[in-house]
């Protein structure tokens, strides 16, 4: 995945995020992440691992495939 793509992914999750009032602080202390892993994606470096998508999408209730599609 281009960095372009990795970038509008993450503007999926920052969505979720605002739309249920969550800071991406909580999340990661929530789902045992790095915060870094969040600014790493919304930069386009990279992407969470799947277990990572999963823990997420999972939180979010909506499918993996939300974020990679």
């Amino acid at each position: 995945m281009n960095k372009e793509k990795r970038q509008a992914s993450f503007k999926k999750l920052d969505t979720l995020i605002k739309a249920r009032n969550v800071s991406f602080y909580k999340l990661s202390e929530e789902l045992g992440m790095a915060r870094s892993a969040f600014s790493d994606w919304k930069s386009g470096k990279s992407m969470p691992k799947t277990d990572k998508l999963i823990k997420i999408a999972n939180y979010f209730g909506v499918e993996v495939s939300y974020f990679i599609e």
